[in-house]
């Protein structure tokens, strides 16, 4: 197995353990910070241009609204989430476009407004899924992200600007959870994202290695689900809230073996990974 591919193993491993050793989560959103809005929208561009011709960058975005839709059905949320969540992904899919064409135009201001249009369209397919909590899901996921590109640094370009970048995403979004505008919270979530695909190292890793990523990752995504589902059970059933959290995590595992499938392992490693993320909150989340 490649290195890349066993330091990742190693860090998804601890998002499995996780599942069985965490009771409770805090809380604590620490003081608010004290940015300049302006400075905050134009940094988060820059970084939104940076990556628009990136195709996975896009999509790696997107995977996180195109499976809203049937994680909302999965759920029980009923068909009318499902079909609004799905329109939201197809609008968000058609701003990235117009993002691009713009950039390539030479409007960076208009290409920028439509990538944040899609970000915050993205966040709002979330929303189908997920409910409310998806937003706050979705901002505190940037935390694991630095973690997962600490236990990996040599797969990422620049990880040290990259773990920068993260941290000020999430300082930006602390502070709006803290305004109560959880939308764009949740729309700087998505930015990370995006970097930090856009930072891996992936067309540089060997085609066999990248296969096997993905299927350790989605192997382990398999074991995380299953094991919040047994914990959950234990503890007497979930939530409305856990549920939906479990169904999101069961539906991006299902589109990651999907995509295992289908010859898309980079797909298969972000929503396999989505798919721990998700599974951890639904356990962690009455905290």
């Amino acid at each position: 197995m490649g290195g890349m591919g066993r330091r990742g193993g190693r860090g998804a491993l601890l998002a499995v353990f996780a599942l069985a050793g965490l009771t409770a989560a805090c809380d604590d959103a620490g003081p608010a910070s004290p940015f300049d809005d302006e400075a905050l929208l134009a940094e988060e561009d820059a970084l939104a241009l940076a990556l628009l011709n990136d195709d996975l960058a896009t999509e790696a975005a997107l995977a996180m609204a195109e499976v809203s839709g049937p994680a909302a059905m999965r759920g029980g949320m009923g068909p009318m989430h499902r079909q609004a969540a799905e329109g939201l992904a197809a609008e968000a899919r058609l701003r990235f476009q117009e993002a691009r064409a713009a950039l390539a135009d030479g409007d960076q201001t208009r290409a920028a407004e439509r990538a944040r249009e899609a970000r915050r369209l993205v966040a709002q397919a979330m929303v189908e899924a997920g409910g409310a909590r998806a937003l706050r899901g979705a901002a505190e996921r940037m935390e694991h992200l630095e973690d997962w590109v600490r236990g990996e640094m040599g797969a990422y370009e620049d990880a040290a600007g990259l773990l920068g970048e993260l941290a000020r995403l999430r300082e930006t979004a602390r502070r709006r959870m803290q305004e109560g505008n959880f939308l764009d919270a949740a729309a700087a979530g998505v930015l990370a994202e995006q970097r930090h695909r856009f930072r891996h190292r992936w067309q540089q890793m060997d085609p066999a290695d990248r296969v096997e990523r993905a299927e350790l990752m989605v192997g382990l995504a398999g074991e995380a689900v299953a094991l919040a589902a047994r914990i959950l059970e234990g503890a007497g059933g979930a939530d409305a809230e856990q549920a939906r959290f479990l169904a999101l995590a069961e539906e991006e595992l299902a589109q990651a073996v999907a995509a295992l499938e289908g010859d898309a392992p980079w797909r298969a490693v972000h929503l396999a990974h989505l798919a721990q993320w998700s599974a951890l909150k639904a356990v962690v989340l009455p905290g």
